[in-house]
């Protein structure tokens, strides 16, 4: 025993981290305080050293998941101990960057980070950084945000968009660090973070939806810190992000930005350059479709809310006359038209919808004489003819248009 307690810390050390087992190591510094004390002078590297060294001769292929277990096993320890565990593994991972339990073990280290003293947080920041730089090399955008020549056409600059998608844990490792730049005020690092996943989502998923969304809101609140940011790049990147969608046959995505679009020029007070976006956009719209005419409707608001009544009115009536009885909003948008047309005192123009009404109900009744949707619709606008011209004094026309209907009833 002799020449074993002669032996110095350094040489203990030595020893200790040839051990190939934490149980193996636990029970060597249990034998000897001496063997204890020399374990405590490195006892974070040792841990560390073994550790590998454990997984490597396990061949265990999920390094993560060995850590795991280990850190289970010390959950009633400090969570430096788990600390350590997970720090040990970090360089089994290096060469795993696209493998989502590399991102799951970054989470796993900051939350731990996180549970410690504060001045953990400046390596759980460094972590969700370099984690963040390996998520960007290791997945390529799918689209460019910035236009390279806005002088050319965007049809020769917007290329088409890729369908990758981002696994979960690199939307919670990008979450993280943007939530750490949002704490600290740099609001400017925080959209550049948001943009990068953004350009990583693909486009008909929720999750480009949620990053979209963060992305304007971040923009909004550069605008609002006055922080050297005009509503022109928050327009720019939408008017950017419209294009690409619709570019691209996306045309819900592609409504989605131009209702930002807009928004952005209406929360700025710019009502006529709200009114003119939304002209534009209604001007890519196929006519007579539900989304032309939704688009139209919102439009009409939009004039009104300016004082532009003619304006509204001249477009309420351009869309009632690409209407017909199969469009779900004809005869709801018809009542509409001519109840303004009355409030406006153009009685002729109120007839004259009210008996366009009538007449192609007739027509569509005379195509399905057994459908009762279509009977109920050809009833309401027999009605609202003989009302019309009874309002107008026109009693033999309004006679005329009842008999007509009893007999067929």
């Amino acid at each position: 025993m002799a020449p074993v307690a002669s032996l110095t810390s350094d040489a203990w050390i030595e020893i200790l981290s040839r051990f190939s087992s934490l149980s193996d190591l636990h029970s060597a510094i249990l034998s000897s305080r001496q063997i204890l004390n020399a374990f405590y002078e490195r006892r974070t590297a040792l841990i560390s050293m073994v550790l590998r060294a454990e997984i490597i001769a396990s061949h265990e292929d999920n390094a993560y998941k060995h850590a795991e277990v280990v850190a289970a096993r010390l959950k009633l320890k400090p969570v430096a101990d788990a600390i350590i565990i997970h720090e040990a593994i970090g360089p089994l991972l290096k060469d795993t960057a696209r493998d989502t339990r590399y991102y799951k073990w970054c989470l796993s280290l900051c939350r731990l980070y996180s549970r410690q003293n504060p001045s953990y947080q400046d390596k759980r920041q460094a972590l969700l950084q370099r984690a963040y730089q390996d998520m960007l090399s290791s997945y390529k955008p799918n689209f460019e945000l910035a236009i390279e020549d806005a002088d050319q056409d965007d049809s020769n600059v917007i290329p088409r968009v890729g369908s990758s998608r981002l696994p979960k844990y690199c939307y919670a490792v990008a979450d993280r660090l943007a939530d750490n730049y949002t704490r600290l005020g740099q609001l400017r690092d925080q959209l550049l973070v948001e943009q990068e996943i953004f350009k990583r989502s693909a486009l008909k998923e929720t999750d480009s939806l949620e990053w979209g969304n963060r992305v304007v809101k971040t923009l909004r609140a550069l605008q609002d810190d006055c922080q050297h940011t005009s509503i022109e790049e928050a327009v720019h990147f939408e008017n950017h992000m419209y294009e690409v969608c619709r570019q691209n046959g996306n045309l819900d995505r592609s409504l989605f930005w131009a209702r930002h679009l807009v928004g952005e020029y209406t929360r700025a007070g710019r009502t006529e350059d709200a009114i003119l976006e939304q002209q534009r956009i209604l001007s890519h719209l196929r006519r007579g479709s539900n989304e032309s005419i939704a688009w139209a409707r919102q439009l009409i608001v939009m004039h009104r809310r300016a004082g532009q009544i003619d304006e509204a009115l001249a477009l309420k009536a351009a869309v009632w006359n690409i209407m017909t009885v199969e469009t779900s909003s004809y005869f709801g948008w018809a009542c509409e038209l001519a109840d303004q047309y009355r409030q406006n005192y153009r009685r002729e123009d109120a007839l004259r919808v009210v008996q366009q009404r009538h007449s192609q109900t007739q027509q569509a009744l005379t195509r399905r004489p057994r459908d009762t949707t279509t009977k109920y619709h050809a009833r309401q606008a027999t009605l609202a003819l003989i009302g019309e011209y009874e309002f107008g004094n026109r009693l033999s026309d309004a006679a005329a248009v009842r008999e007509r209907f009893c007999a067929i009833a």
